[in-house]
């Protein structure tokens, strides 16, 4: 067999094998000639294989020496750029640091500072001592959420206990103690769009007129009227609805009031004709609510008659004088004090109208009145004959030399 040229014999599974084959084509096994190869290609390919050998390789894994880490040396620049880096981290840290502490307060704490000024606004010397603890967290008042505000504050004060919000009890002190707009504004801005806070806000712009400033002043009275107007669109209770009506009422007549001290009189009396719109309304939907329709139709007649409406101001005042007749006959007798202030109200007004006729120079009308007036006191004198409080000799005398 190994004569013959062309096939060899597998020595592994005796099968037949062409000559010159690595591999037998049955078993696989490696056999021991080896393939007749040109001498040209083979010198090619041993050339080739020398070239591979001295190639660099693609990754080389470094030594031991070439793994440790040399840092660079810096220059000179390089060293005083980070330096000037480092020092604007350093400073940023600082002034943060400062910030948090100078606008943030944590809740718990600006409670106990509240808390420590409702202590001392039971103590003997409350102005001094509640308005430093408050003062502390109006200086914080930018870290504060608005739900800080929100919070009900229950503590007794001289004898009643307060249910009114944080807001509410600093404005209220804010103002009617120390007299300090500016601090109760920074508080109901910071609750703006979140509690309503009408009575707080109208406290601020009275603080405001006071002041002088009377084009804020309208601005707040704007702002507690808005206020009031959202709540009278949640209330259902008949007296609680008729009271803010009412309170509206006496915003609306301020806000004119302030116009007349800058010498807008026309503008003054859209705010009055407002005003009478509102009343008429309330006439309407509340016709058996005589107190409260008494106090509004008096504030109305005493507005226009500040607005130099003689005319106008004479028909609220004979509305405020037909209301009150009406309330003090359905007096019961047993009622003394009340029947006593209205039958005084109702002198008033009618002094009040005869002034008017006075100034636009109706003297017999005017002198009508002061009669009516003198007559309705005489008639009080003899029911309650003992009462120097409402009744003295000395209206007496006033309203006799009121008499032409």
């Amino acid at each position: 067999m190994k004569g013959n040229n062309s096939l060899n014999v597998c020595p592994n599974c005796g099968a037949e094998v062409k000559n010159g084959s690595l591999f037998c084509d049955t078993c696989g096994t490696r056999l021991s000639g080896e393939r007749d190869i040109p001498e040209n290609i083979q010198n090619e390919v041993e050339q080739e294989q020398v070239e591979e050998s001295n190639k660099e390789p693609a990754f080389k894994i470094p030594s031991l020496d070439d793994r440790k880490y040399k840092p660079e040396k810096l220059s000179s620049k390089e060293k005083k750029k980070l330096s000037i880096i480092a020092a604007i981290i350093i400073l940023i840290v600082v002034c943060g640091v400062f910030f948090l502490n100078k606008f943030f307060v944590s809740e718990r704490t600006a409670i106990n500072w509240f808390e420590e000024a409702g202590y001392h606004l039971s103590g003997p010397m409350p102005s001094e001592y509640s308005k430093e603890w408050y003062d502390k967290i109006l200086d914080k008042i930018d870290g504060l959420s608005p739900s800080f505000f929100e919070r009900t504050d229950s503590y007794e004060r001289m004898g009643y206990t307060s249910n009114y919000s944080y807001a509410e009890t600093m404005i209220s002190y804010y103002i009617g103690m120390w007299d300090d707009a500016k601090s109760a504004i920074k508080i109901a801005e910071k609750v703006d769009g979140k509690m309503l806070l009408a009575y707080s806000k109208s406290d601020i712009a009275d603080a405001l007129e006071r002041s002088g400033k009377t084009n804020e002043a309208i601005i707040w009275y704007e702002k507690s009227i808005d206020a009031y107007s959202t709540e009278l669109k949640f209330t259902n209770d008949k007296d609680s609805k008729a009271i803010k009506e009412s309170r509206v009422l006496s915003l609306m007549i301020k806000v004119g009031d302030c116009y007349i001290k800058m010498n807008n009189k026309g503008e003054a009396k859209k705010c009055y004709e407002k005003a009478v719109d509102r009343i008429e309304r309330f006439m309407i939907d509340n016709p058996n609510n005589n107190i409260i329709l008494c106090e509004m139709c008096e504030e109305i007649a005493k507005a226009f008659d500040r607005c130099e409406e003689s005319n106008l101001a004479v028909k609220w005042y004979e509305k405020t004088v037909n209301l009150l007749i009406e309330e003090s006959d359905n007096t019961r007798k047993e009622q003394v004090e009340p029947k006593k202030r209205t039958e005084r109200s109702i002198i008033d007004n009618m002094i009040s109208i005869g002034k008017c006729y006075a100034k636009i120079n109706d003297n017999e009308s005017s002198n009508k009145w002061y009669q009516t007036a003198l007559e309705r006191l005489e008639k009080c004198k003899e029911e309650f004959p003992n009462d120097n409080y409402y009744f003295s000799s000395e209206e007496f005398d006033k309203l006799r030399d009121l008499i032409k």
